[in-house]
């Protein structure tokens, strides 16, 4: 995990654990102060040398200067904050990747906003592939360098894995870049519809369940993070594509809490991936098409193939307890940015507990092997 991933991280908990902001700033009331009296969180935490010399002391020069960096980077402003609230009143936050990317370009939410495919991207590539992606991201297969496995796709032929290449005709969302970028455009959004101020501007709890507050791109609590813990990274050909139908629809619709209409597009997106792959590859069609429900479809090209894959995909109501690690379909991942990023929550945790850890030299220690 980046300086930058681990600061950001300490920084949020700060801003919503009174007890570690409580050890963060041991010794620095102005601060405390500052927060208490609704300052902007991330100005306060980038001014507290207090802060600064405790984050240096036990990771790095590099991550105490992210401290200051972190702020300064992500700022949102007023004009930010109303074209969001215009695309957020206009439904205009959602279509394909393509669409999203060229509406930002160039305006004032081309950096703080990201289109984020609301199926992961490496689902689609996989599922594109067809039966070799699966296999190539099994247990059985899977390789712990990222290169190594990339080299692997290319020599079975699971080209758009391998490629990496951007799914542009994927349904999209268009959300804040971070945590850091969420938190202040929720706070302009407060201030800019706070008691419908202006004529026109809605009430931010009339929003559409779309707002930033639910949903990010990278960083603390996005959804590629979690999607990352119920479907492993490289180890997404063990999982059945209702399961990751499943946990798609349960990260996106229950835990961020966008709106269950979305369910149905999120199974239309998969729908046309499976199609892709019975369609360009004769494998999958072999072994897809006598598995479909209904009467028996014998060739790629018939008028019911796309109706009978969205038969199989089902929208059946889902139990919360089936996502906790101990009953979903869960896999130990592979070395890699998973078992990185869980060396970087110890460290982390021996600072907020107050524990002695050595000083780490620009950064966390990369990970043997």
């Amino acid at each position: 995990m980046s300086a930058e991933s681990l600061v950001r991280r300490l920084m949020r908990a700060i801003i919503q654990e009174p007890s570690t902001r409580a050890r963060c700033f041991a010794g620095d009331s102005r601060s405390l102060r500052q927060l208490e009296r609704g300052a902007d969180a991330y100005e306060v935490i980038a001014q507290s040398p207090a802060l600064r010399r405790l984050v240096t002391r036990h990771f790095g020069e590099a991550a105490g200067e992210e401290i200051l960096a972190a702020s300064l980077r992500w700022q949102v402003d007023a004009r930010q904050a109303e074209a969001y609230l215009e695309l957020l009143m206009d439904g205009a936050v959602l279509g394909t990747h393509e669409a999203l990317v060229a509406a930002k370009r160039g305006g004032p939410l081309g950096r703080i906003l990201e289109s984020d495919h609301l199926i992961e991207q490496r689902l689609h590539r996989m599922i594109r592939d067809g039966p070799v992606g699966h296999t190539v991201r099994s247990p059985e297969y899977a390789l712990p360098s990222g290169d190594a496995q990339r080299a692997l796709e290319r020599d079975w032929g699971a080209e758009h894995l391998a490629e990496t290449r951007l799914m542009q005709d994927a349904l999209a969302i268009l959300v804040p870049a971070n945590e850091v970028v969420h938190y202040r455009m929720t706070r302009k959004l407060r201030e800019l519809t706070r008691g419908a101020s202006r004529p026109g501007l809605p009430d931010l709890a009339s929003l559409p369940s779309v707002a930033p507050w639910y949903y990010i791109h990278q960083g603390v609590g996005s959804k590629t993070a979690r999607m990352r813990e119920l479907l492993p990274w490289r180890l997404e050909g063990a999982y059945s594509y209702q399961e990751m139908l499943d946990a798609t629809r349960w990260v996106l619709c229950h835990e961020f809490n966008l709106s269950p209409v979305l369910e149905e597009a999120i199974r239309e997106d998969m729908v046309e991936s499976i199609v892709y792959a019975i369609q360009h590859d004769d494998e999958a069609a072999e072994l897809l098409l006598p598995s479909l429900p209904g009467p028996r479809i014998r060739t790629p090209d018939s008028d019911r193939l796309e109706g009978a894959v969205r038969d199989a995909l089902r929208l059946t109501p889902l139990d919360a307890s089936r996502f906790a690690r101990a009953r979903w379909n869960y896999l130990p991942p592979i070395v890699g940015p998973v078992e990185q990023a869980a060396e970087a929550e110890l460290e982390l945790r021996r600072l907020l507990e107050g524990e002695a850890s050595p000083p780490i030299e620009g950064g966390l220690r990369p990970r043997e092997g």
